[in-house]
This record gives structure tokens, sequence and C-alpha cells, in this order.
């Protein structure tokens, strides 16, 4: 049986075209300053589908918990769930530090419990639409897809019924943010898994404190 794993669990959850032809970098929508690294890219050392694979192993093994930011030398994975959503996070973060965050994602239990991937990006299927300092960042959401990528081996986790369960896949539309500049940033969320009617909003708050400044 299927279990939905997608961002709004309530406990815990090159693409070319005419812009590129109008030079428009691809997965920019035209933002000055792109505040998002390029989906292919291989940004602060590896790739987007390996980030969210670093992502979801620290969520699967509780360590994203009740608003924690995990610290990974210069990157922080954000946290995106808490016990009452819609979930607002305040987060202070070092500069230069980029942020690793997942918009909308499934997590599978074999290979076969995926979601087909022509719909990751289709408005009537998968979709996210997130702003950072009231930009709108990730479009079009196809180019940060991930694609299936295997848990080997397959990572246990208790979904808080007690019945371990092994999650063996996962998909993820997500993003690498490039460090931002010191001061309060918003980042804002909302994202659906319309076959599934899993609907997820959040907001983070982020403030890069300078050295010495509190």
């Amino acid at each position: 049986m299927k279990r939905l794993i997608p961002l709004c669990w309530l406990f815990f959850v090159g693409m070319f075209s005419a812009s590129a032809i109008a030079g428009v970098v691809p997965g920019t929508t035209g933002i000055p300053n792109n505040p998002v690294t390029q989906p292919n890219s291989k940004a602060f050392g590896n790739s987007l589908g390996e980030w969210m694979g670093i992502y979801w192993r620290q969520f699967l093994a509780g360590n994203l918990a009740n608003g924690k930011v995990v610290n990974l030398k210069n990157v922080a994975l954000l946290p995106q769930t808490c016990d009452v959503p819609p979930c607002t996070f305040n987060i202070q973060v070092k500069p230069g530090t980029a942020l690793v965050l997942p918009l909308v994602a499934w997590l599978g239990f074999g290979p076969e419990d995926v979601l087909p991937d022509e719909w990751w990006g289709d408005p009537n299927k998968i979709f996210a639409e997130a702003t950072l300092d009231g930009l709108p960042i990730a479009q079009p959401n196809a180019a940060y897809y991930t694609g299936v990528v295997d848990f080997d081996p397959p990572i246990p986790f208790d979904p808080g019924d007690g019945n371990i369960v092994q999650v063996a896949v996962h998909q993820s539309i997500g993003v690498v943010i490039k460090p931002l500049t010191p001061g309060v940033h918003k980042l804002v969320l909302h994202s659906e898994i319309i076959e599934a009617g899993a609907v997820f909003d959040n907001t983070w708050n982020i403030t890069v404190v300078p050295a010495g400044k509190k």
C-alpha cells in the first residue's frame, strides 16, 4: 500500500525554452541575480538530487524535527514541519551560508511507489509556488525536479504510529538558495500534490547575522 509523505504531512512531511533564446537563464524567470543555484549545477559540492537525498536522510533521522536547522559546513538544511501547520520558522544563519529545502516531495516505500515524472511541475498535478523577498523562485518547477532517486539501502522510519517502514525512494522539487546578504529575508511557500489532496504552506523568516552581532 502506498503512503504519502509530502511536505504537508502534518506532524512531521537542462530545460530550454523561448526565455533562453531571449537571454534568460533557464529556471530564473528573468530575475536579476537569481538567488537559487541552477538546477543542473553541482552547487556547494553536490547536485540538486544529491542535496535532496542528504536532506531526506537528515529528516528521516529526526534531525530536522521541531524547527531545528541542520548545519553542514557552509550549508543549512531548513526545517519544514511543525505541530500545527501552516508553519512559520524564524531562522538565524551566518553570512556565507547556502540554504537547502525541498518545496514539494514524495517518499516511496519501493521502486514502484512513485508518482509519474510528467506530473512534477504540472499545475494540475504537482506544483510549488515559492517567493524569496517577494520574487518567485524555482520556476519553472519542472527544471527543479530531481526525478526518482533511490535510497540504497532503504531507510527505516517511524511515521508516528510505531510501525517502522522502509523508505526506498524520494522525488522532490527543491532548491539550493545562494548565501543571502546580511539582514532579514522572507521565504514563502505554497505547494500541492493535487491527486492526494495535499496542501502545504510555510513561511521562513531568515536572518543573516554578521559575525560578532546578535
